[in-house]
């Protein structure tokens, strides 16, 4: 059987601008595109589209670079797959994917070929203690 790659649908390019830039019009260029903001950096945003891949369209010959598995809150967990260098937010029926527990996501993807698996934890330490600058504060273990 020959492997099947699903079809990788082409970002747009990282666009970097001027926060005064992001207007409706420019907004309308990329109709449709979902765009995720990055950390500003000397006043500029870097915009950059979060690409989707669907449930369904993974299958026994996809191949999956690393699984990318965040921690939403306690017993609430989504996926990101790594597949040839470009990262997709999992999804099913059109949102994105959650399940109660890292095992529940690991079956679901147990048909595809996964090279790696990554848990992704955020800790809100930082907001309980009433430090006014958030710290990136995520921890990255292995699943």
């Amino acid at each position: 059987m020959k492997p099947i790659k699903p079809t990788l649908p082409q970002p747009y390019p990282a666009e970097a601008v001027s926060p005064a830039a992001l207007t409706e019009s420019a907004a309308k260029v990329h109709r449709g595109a979902r765009y995720q903001k990055r950390a500003p950096n000397n006043g500029i945003v870097v915009m950059t589209e979060v690409l989707k891949l669907a449930l369904d369209d993974i299958n026994e010959a996809t191949v999956i670079d690393k699984v990318l598995i965040l921690s939403l809150m306690p017993s609430l967990y989504t996926a990101r797959l790594e597949i040839d260098g470009q990262t997709f937010l999992l999804t099913e029926k059109g949102t994105s994917i959650r399940r109660p527990s890292a095992e529940a996501l690991k079956r679901v993807l147990s048909r595809a070929q996964v090279a790696e698996y990554r848990m992704i934890h955020s800790s809100a330490y930082d907001e309980m203690i009433g430090q006014g600058i958030k710290v990136e504060n995520q921890m990255d273990v292995p699943a």
